[in-house]
């Protein structure tokens, strides 16, 4: 007899029950992963932040750098744009702010940055115990140093100054009504008026040979040299090498580490005297240079002959030749402006900066009157090329030595510092994001 096979018969309710646990199983999960995902979110939105919040800091101080501590005023702009860039996928920018700080003792500037961003996650099981989407801000804080140089006292040591002067036969011609030799003599004095309580002067005049030298010394009346100048008239040929060579050694070496030494020399044509070629009047330009001494020369009469020759001879250490130095002139108020400008252009040093910068690129200074900056710009490159110029300078420093590094600033800008009680400061290196801010 076959045997019939037993059937059972489940509870309906019993299946429902676990299709019912798998669905919510299966809703939770779902939930928990999107909220997973929504937390893991905020966490990006964090490091992207804390990303942003460093490109702020360094942004700021790159501000602070090139054009000042009130430029931050307008920075805020620039630093939103960085920030809601980083966080374009994942929050909006509430804030992002500089805070000025005052430097550090290593001698650094250091500038904070404050950003925020908001976030908000609306799922069931993050939800707050009213039911409501949490909701909130994310703060970062970054900060950023930067090397900084400062200095607020000032001295004007008194320049060393040779004038060399051409008497060769040429300066008899004319020059706008009166012939050069006269025009000379009478801008000289009064060059000597400017300078007679803040400038030591010595005189070197020539033709074919050196015809008469005078010490560099301090005399308020400059009588010795006054005299000079009206001792003899313009004659012979021109020589160019042994005047700048004498005027050279009045100077004592090396002038640039106490007293600033300079040299003017003037000129209206090309050397003509035998076996003296143009190498030998650069070679004495050199001879200068390495000596620490500053060559200005002037073209008078303006002729294109001597033009190139006088403009090889102009510089210093730093930089030579220097257009900058030269000056050519065709009547007597252009050289009487023409020394203006170059008794404007003397300079005193500020310095060594400390720690050495690697380089004079970069360097970026500003003169501190209150709580205002106002940037000084660096010579030659900066877009005026008149020396004379207020609110320039000069970095002094050999780009492959380990010599120190000083800071020249022309008279008006130094005059501007000690009888205003300012203070120069000077910013240089790359920006660092650093862990932590000390105390101001």
């Amino acid at each position: 007899m076959a045997t019939q096979p037993t059937l059972k018969r489940h509870p309906r309710s019993a299946k429902g029950a676990m299709s019912i646990t798998v669905v919510q199983a299966c809703l939770i999960l779902g939930a928990m992963t999107v909220a997973a995902i929504s937390v893991g979110r905020v966490a990006l939105q964090s490091q992207e932040l804390d990303n942003g919040s460093d490109a702020v800091a360094l942004t700021c101080l790159q501000i602070a750098k090139t054009q000042g501590l009130n430029a931050l005023d307008n920075g805020n702009h620039i630093a939103v744009g960085t920030i809601a860039q980083a966080n374009s996928r994942s929050g909006s920018v509430l804030s992002a702010n500089c805070d000025r700080l005052v430097r550090t003792e290593d001698g650094r500037l250091a500038i904070a940055s404050d950003t925020s961003s908001n976030y908000l996650i609306d799922q069931e099981l993050v939800k707050n115990e009213d039911g409501e989407a949490v909701e909130g801000d994310i703060d970062s804080e970054s900060a950023a140093t930067i090397y900084q140089f400062e200095a607020s006292n000032f001295e004007m040591p008194e320049p060393k100054f040779v004038l060399v002067l051409d008497y060769s036969g040429s300066m008899a011609a004319n020059f706008g009504g009166n012939t050069r030799i006269d025009s000379l003599r009478l801008a000289v004095n009064e060059m000597l008026d400017l300078g007679a309580d803040l400038i030591e002067f010595g005189l070197v005049m020539f033709d074919a040979a050196v015809s008469r030298v005078i010490e560099v010394d301090y005399d308020p009346d400059q009588d010795i040299i006054r005299a000079a100048l009206n001792s003899r008239g313009p004659g012979g040929s021109t020589n160019y090498a042994d005047p700048l060579n004498t005027a050279v050694d009045l100077l004592p070496r090396g002038g640039a580490a106490e007293a600033p030494t300079y040299i003017l020399f003037i000129g209206d044509g090309q050397p003509n005297k035998p076996n003296n070629p143009e190498s030998s009047a650069r070679a004495a330009a050199a001879r200068a240079w390495q000596a620490g001494h500053t060559v200005f020369t002037l073209n008078i009469g303006g002729g294109a002959g001597p033009r190139d020759l006088l403009v090889s001879m102009t510089g210093d250490a730093n930089l030579h030749p220097n257009p900058n130095y030269y000056f050519e002139v065709n009547n007597l108020n252009q050289l009487r402006a023409a020394f203006g400008d170059i008794e404007d252009s003397l300079m005193c040093k500020v310095g060594p900066i400390d720690p050495r910068p690697e380089s004079c690129d970069g360097m970026h200074a500003f003169i501190v009157e209150g709580d205002i900056e106002y940037k000084l710009y660096q010579v030659p490159n900066a877009g005026d090329p008149n020396l004379a110029n207020e609110r320039v300078f000069e970095a002094m420093c050999q780009q492959n030595g380990n010599d120190p590094v000083y800071i020249r600033m022309n008279r008006r800008t130094c005059n501007q510092l000690i009888d205003e009680g300012g203070k120069l400061v000077v910013r240089y290196g790359r920006p660092k994001i650093v862990a932590g801010l000390p105390n101001p």
